[in-house]
């Protein structure tokens, strides 16, 4: 082979790249229905980097949310269980009030419903120790 002289290194180059580009533009035209070349060489030279970016980014923050922002946790969930041992304390209470409210209802209905008989309410202060005797309410003749 014959040495290209320096003077024309230049064109030989620019002759080569053209050859390339219109080559190139022979292989894109023949690829229209699927998209330019350039993109597709672009999105598969591009697309591993970012699918590794989207992993990375997702295990972050998926560390972020299960283990960073769960810090406060332990102590919501103590709030939450005095909370709860208060509404459990009230709960019983309320139900107690209503317990002896049906009691009262019910003596109220039986005092209205023996309207013809005197009756005089007494109330216990003081029981057996070991719960076998019940408090009984006295009903006896007024004086």
């Amino acid at each position: 082979m014959t040495a290209i002289p320096s003077r024309h290194k230049s064109l030989v180059l620019l002759a080569g790249v053209i050859l390339l580009q219109v080559l190139l533009l022979a292989v894109q035209i023949k690829r229209d229905s699927q998209g330019r070349l350039i993109r597709s060489w672009t999105v598969g030279a591009v697309s591993p980097f970012e699918r590794a970016g989207s992993y990375g980014f997702g295990w972050f923050r998926d560390a972020w949310r299960n283990y960073f922002a769960l810090r406060s946790t332990r102590k919501d969930n103590e709030d939450l269980r005095r909370e709860n041992d208060a509404l459990k304390l009230r709960l019983a209470q309320l139900e107690g009030k209503a317990a002896e409210a049906d009691r009262l209802a019910t003596l109220l209905h039986f005092r209205q419903s023996q309207e013809d008989v005197p009756m005089v309410a007494a109330r216990v202060i003081g029981g057996s120790a070991d719960g076998s005797h019940h408090s009984r309410r006295r009903r006896g003749k007024s004086d």
